[in-house]
């Protein structure tokens, strides 16, 4: 007799055994065998994914995962070789990592019942923990702003006049700064007035009452005089602007005392030796006595029979369109009208010069030196400044007549007006890419070059020399070391009739766990190395020999996704090559910013633009997972947000409400977090510890990064109130940004000014 509480293969097969054996239980006759019963063979462990190296700023986290096939595994986290204490899971951390943990190998043993594999080994590298603030990471900084000092922000400087002690005063734009972000609006024209040392480029703001700025001078005494469309103000030295001539409401064509005449179009200004103020107004050539006083001095005759300006003299004469006007030294006013060059003689005779090559129709600039030379704008094609001798003869200074550029340099070498296609026609201010030209005591030519947001020094001999201002990146691409790299949003050539990829440029951000940051730029995507270097990646699609993308967004999972058509999603691996992901419905995938997200799962989700109620969205979220399911969540967005380790997605909508989509479905507002008042929230990126960083557009009109700790504790940790630009350090200051994301080295990234910055915490 056997007894036993459970019965097991080899049990069942003894007693078949024995009682074979001994002839059964009673009686005679052969019994049947009983075959053996054999439990099923464990599959051993196969591991899928490794754990792959890392790169973390010390006192960061790292986070190793495995992925491994099998039924009942078990976990055993090594580091070089010996057991981790209670790592028992798919995934291990190290939290707080030090300078003595780099080059720690991390392992994982996987078992059950079937055997055990040992992954390959994870190397940790340990990177200095990053300063606090806004640092330099890879680009060209430069660009739009309001920022004081010796590393100055322009706006838009759209007019200046230099006084009679040296001192260079700019009209800046700074409503052209709304446009960073709002593509909507127009510039208002509300300048306000900024100094500068043209010997230091030091620059202060000293009247941020907006003023539509549209002329300046100053007369000997050391008065100011600042133009609009229709009215003339004047500020003694030391004392407040007051309304000196015409009126800030009414347009007309009227002389009289003061603030009973009329302007209609003020488009540059003047001043002579006694003290009276030479007025372009549209069609008229007009002056102020000191005693603010107005008269005509030529212009309203009628045209020839052809429609086109008349010599003459006095109201006999006619004009088209006044843009610049200088005095000589002999008394005469010299112009541009209609891209003609004419002169006005004291007693009110007109007459038009002949000159050997053409001038910009519009262009704002004309000075004349002592010897009688006459120093243009030319922005025709190109953009340089050009000299008409008095005998009628135009050669170029400086710049280049069939480019652009922001160089330094002597002659043809120098370039103006930033790099825009030679024969871009899109908006310009006051009619030019250049603002008006001075002469300086020295005989130097001084500038604002107002598409580069920059003060330039030209001398006589054409040697050019940038002295307050920061240009921007060129539109140009430019691999190399970090600090002569550039990223250039927008890469369209104006003169192609069809565009390679749609209007809508965009950045995007993405990093690896190697300390690598991915700059999503338009149709490319370039690599920024831990030390700075960028590369772009050569992109490979099957059967192609390139592929432009569509860039709607760039995510990490192992990978980075991209969207290179409107119904195509790509995985793009390390080595550029481009695999397309199936199961993405037809249409669903657009080009907007950030439109691609994967979490830690490997799931995909994107807006859907098949949905939107309307052409801005929102629009429907949808998920694929990795074995090729697609789901539409419960939750529409503008903007997509950031997934966590969970699965969940993290968005923010604009007016501060952030959400957590859960893997079940279900939206939750978590908080609303807040800025300034009327501030617009722009992006959202989440770390490994929960904390949320958001990007905000602040009122009245500066950018931030905000971090929100999960107990809901928020602080500014970049951003300056009031402070438009990049301006480096602790908080620093930031222009508009483009796309925030957090690495995995769990520093936060930032596009600024088409440069990539990190912020250390």
């Amino acid at each position: 007799m056997f007894v036993h509480t459970k019965k097991s293969g080899a049990v069942v097969a003894a007693i078949a055994i024995l009682l074979s054996a001994c002839g059964g239980a009673g009686g005679g006759g052969t019994q049947a065998v009983v075959p053996p019963v054999t439990a099923p063979a464990v599959q051993a462990p196969a591991i899928t994914a490794q754990p792959a190296a890392q790169s973390v700023s010390a006192g960061g986290s790292a986070t190793f995962t495995v992925t491994a096939s099998g039924t009942d595994l078990a976990y055993q986290w090594q580091r070089d070789g010996k057991d981790i204490a209670g790592a028992t899971s798919a995934s291990y951390t190290l939290d707080n990592v030090q300078g003595t943990d780099t080059g720690a190998k991390f392992t994982v043993v996987v078992k059950n019942g079937g055997g055990s594999v040992t992954s390959g080994a994870a190397v940790l590298t340990v990177l200095p923990a990053a300063a606090r603030g806004l640092a330099f990471v890879a680009g060209t900084l430069g660009g739009p702003g309001n920022l004081d000092g010796t590393d100055a922000r322009f706006a838009l400087p759209v007019r200046i006049a230099l006084s009679p002690d040296g001192v260079l005063y700019v009209a800046d734009d700074m409503s052209t700064l709304a446009l960073a972000w709002d593509t909507t609006s127009q510039p208002t024209g509300d300048t306000v007035l900024r100094i500068v040392n043209t010997a230091t480029g030091d620059v202060k703001t000293i009247n941020t009452e907006p003023l539509r700025t549209t002329g300046m001078v100053f007369d000997k005494a050391g008065n100011l005089y600042e133009a609009t469309w229709s009215a003339v103000y004047r500020t003694a030295p030391g004392g407040k602007r007051t309304l000196f001539a015409g009126s800030a409401t009414e347009r007309g064509h009227t002389n009289g005392a003061g603030t009973a005449a009329r302007f209609d179009g003020i488009a540059a200004l003047a001043a002579d030796a006694q003290g009276n103020v030479v007025v372009a107004d549209y069609d008229l050539v007009r002056k102020i006595a000191p005693d603010g006083s107005v008269t005509t001095i030529a212009g309203g005759g009628a045209p020839d029979a052809l429609g086109y300006p008349q010599d003459g003299t006095g109201t006999a004469a006619s004009f088209r369109s006044i843009t610049a006007l200088a005095l000589g030294a002999d008394g005469n006013i010299q112009l541009v009208d209609g891209g003609h060059l004419r002169v006005v003689t004291p007693a009110g005779v007109v007459s038009t010069r002949t000159v050997t090559a053409g001038i910009a129709d519009g262009d704002l600039g004309l000075a004349i030196d002592k010897s009688g030379n006459v120093y243009v704008n030319n922005t025709s094609i190109g953009c340089r400044v050009s000299k008409i001798a008095p005998d009628g003869t135009m050669t170029d200074v400086a710049g280049m007549s069939g480019g652009r550029g922001n160089r330094d340099g002597k002659g043809s070498a120098a370039g103006f007006c930033r790099s825009v296609d030679p024969y871009y026609a899109g908006w310009q201010t006051r009619g030019s890419d250049m603002s008006n030209l001075v002469i300086d005591a020295a005989g130097n030519l001084i500038v604002a070059d107002t598409l580069a947001q920059t003060i330039r020094r030209v001398t006589p001999d054409g040697d050019v020399k940038t002295i307050a201002g920061r240009a921007g990146s060129s539109i140009v691409n430019v691999d190399g070391p970090a600090a002569s790299a550039q990223f250039v949003r927008n890469t369209i050539d104006y003169r192609q009739t069809s565009l390679p990829f749609p209007y809508r440029s965009n950045y995007a951000l993405a990093a690896d766990a190697l300390g690598n940051v991915y700059v999503g730029e338009n149709d490319r995507i370039r690599k920024v190395a831990p030390d700075g270097t960028v590369s772009t990646l050569p992109l490979q699609a099957p059967g192609a020999k390139s592929a432009r993308l569509f860039l709607g967004g760039l995510a990490f999972g192992g990978n980075a996704y991209a969207s290179r058509a409107l119904d195509l999603l790509d995985r793009v691996n390390a080595d550029g090559s481009l695999a397309a992901v199936t199961g993405v419905p037809a249409g669903s995938v657009g080009y907007g910013e950030n439109d691609v997200a994967v979490d830690a799962s490997g799931n995909l989700v994107w807006l859907d633009y098949r949905g939107a109620a309307t052409a801005e969205g929102p629009y429907p979220v949808l998920k694929l997972a990795p074995g090729g399911t697609v789901t539409t969540l419960p939750d529409t967005a503008k903007a997509l947000g950031t997934p966590d380790a969970d699965g969940n997605l993290w968005s923010v909508k604009p007016d501060g409400t952030v959400t957590r989509l859960g893997t079940d479905g279900k939206v939750t507002a978590v908080r609303t977090v807040t800025a300034t008042t009327g501030a617009v929230a722009l992006a959202i990126a989440r770390d490994r510890a929960g904390n949320l960083y958001v990007a905000w557009h602040e009122k009245p009109n500066w950018y931030s990064v905000h971090k929100v700790t999960p107990a809901g504790v928020d602080t500014v940790i970049a951003g300056t109130p009031g402070a438009y630009g990049v301006r480096l350090g602790a908080p620093g200051s930031l222009g508009a940004i483009d796309a925030l994301t957090v690495g995995m080295d769990g520093n936060v990234y930032v596009m600024s000014e088409s440069t990539v910055l990190r912020i250390g915490q």
